[in-house]
């Protein structure tokens, strides 16, 4: 998953999938909300940050604040708080309206290029993120840096794996599985249809994160660099072999373990053995700020760079086919309007992939397909049907479902003829997650389109 939370024989078990609720900070906005913010800021601003302070009544500075008010409803606050959101400065969502948090956020980023810190978006403030975010249109954005903070979580990145919930979790709503699961009611609502377009023609890939070989940890917290994997096979079109030949002359070329079998375990390897100071230097477009990103990524990955969506669209500019020359992805995406320019990018013979708190740390996904209806996505880690059950893949199924949890299963299975039967037969599945599909409703509910990252389709 993203790389997150747990199950049975899993080597790695994490938090259970039912986000605890943020402990609140003083300004407003919760602690693991602010967490990306206060990063690397000393303690004298980040007092400022968590305790920002109210201009005088008629002085310059409140008269600014009151002008950009003015001017920002859906205007230029709300492009600021996207622009601030893709630093990672936390601003919640964009609505145009100066509150707390907002306020905080700009401190935070004015103390971080030595501004006056004074919670104001003026003209100085303005250009500093203009700057900093690149320029251009403020609703394509580099995701906050590795990705977001689910709540009640503290880490942040693509999400930290693939153990999505514990025993007590899933064995507390739901009961023995029987030799027949009950099955009642089927959904009015319509679903998506599955295209080849990703592959050029090609079944879209699917991997399960759950048989990863790399040195660099268990498949189960390994989401992202899988659904990375997954992205890059349909950008070559299916050709799986094409992208092992590509990866292993990329870790020959540096002397790096080559001898894997699978495109994840290779992509993780070069991910891993990357040089970021010098990959930075040579191609800053795909980083959010270039210059400050791998000390950045150093500190808040602790060595594990294959979460970060902005550290693969590097690596997958490394092989041929790929087309991006600079970071293409977007942030808080959760509507089909607002999925306009990735439903388009897809269309077009993109291959996406797409954080979702699934879990309480996230959870990263392979998007294959998108419309009116929804969404068809390539889960690495299984099914998921609700906060505490997953099918987890390669596992029989561990309870019963209730009757709404039943509806769902349904609807996700809408493409497979093979996954109902399973169930019912307590039997395994080693892709339970292949083509799961997502109504609108459940994409906002379960927020796929934390970020999503996007290659080709131009």
């Amino acid at each position: 998953m993203s790389e997150t939370t747990t199950v049975t024989t899993s080597p790695v078990r994490q938090q259970a999938a039912t986000p605890s609720a943020a402990p609140q900070s003083a300004s407003g906005g919760s602690a693991v909300q602010l967490k990306s913010s206060l990063h690397g800021l000393d303690f004298a601003a980040q007092s400022a940050m968590l305790a920002p302070r109210d201009p005088a009544p008629g002085s310059a500075v409140q008269n600014k604040a009151v002008q950009l008010k003015t001017a920002s409803s859906g205007g230029a606050l709300q492009a600021a708080q996207e622009k601030l959101n893709q630093l990672g400065f936390d601003c919640g969502t964009p609505d145009g309206v100066m509150g707390a948090k907002t306020r905080a956020a700009i401190t935070a980023f004015q103390t971080s290029k030595g501004l006056e810190a004074d919670g104001v978006c003026g003209d100085a403030t303005l250009a500093a993120l203009d700057a900093a975010a690149g320029g251009g249109d403020a609703s394509q954005v580099s995701p906050p840096p590795g990705g977001t903070v689910a709540p009640g979580s503290t880490q942040s990145g693509g999400g930290s794996g693939g153990n999505p919930t514990t025993d007590a979790a899933q064995d507390a709503t739901s009961t023995t599985p029987t030799e027949k699961a009950t099955t009642e009611t089927t959904t009015t609502e319509t679903t998506p249809t599955a295209t080849d377009e990703q592959g050029a023609g090609a079944k879209p890939a699917y991997l399960s994160q759950r048989d990863n070989d790399s040195q660099y940890g268990s498949g189960d917290v390994q989401c992202s660099p899988t659904s990375f994997a997954m992205q890059l096979i349909n950008v070559y079109k299916g050709d799986a072999e094409g992208v092992k030949t590509r990866a292993r002359a990329i870790l020959d070329e540096r002397g790096e373990k080559s001898d894997y079998d699978q495109v994840e375990d290779l992509l993780i390897e070069i991910l891993q053995t990357t040089n970021w100071k010098t990959a930075t230097a040579e191609k800053p477009s795909f980083f959010w700020d270039a210059k400050n990103w791998a000390t950045w990524a150093a500190n808040q990955y602790k060595g594990i760079y294959y979460k970060d969506p902005n550290a693969q669209q590097y690596v997958a500019s490394l092989f041929d086919g790929v087309t991006n020359t600079k970071s293409n992805t977007y942030s808080a995406r959760y509507t089909f309007k607002d999925w306009a320019p990735v439903i388009d990018a897809l269309s077009k013979g993109a291959a996406v992939t797409g954080e979702g708190a699934f879990t309480d740390a996230g959870h990263v996904v392979s998007i294959i397909a998108a419309d009116a209806s929804g969404i068809t996505i390539n889960d690495p880690y299984g099914l998921y049907v609700e906060s505490g059950y997953y099918l987890r893949n390669g596992e029989k199924p561990r309870s019963n479902l209730e009757a709404s949890g039943m509806t769902v299963l349904k609807r996700r299975a809408a493409l497979r003829s093979d996954v109902l039967p399973a169930y019912e037969k307590i039997e395994a599945l080693p892709n339970w997650g292949e083509s799961n599909v997502y109504t609108w409703t459940e994409v906002a509910k379960v927020q796929i389109g934390k970020w999503l990252s996007v290659l080709g389709g131009a």
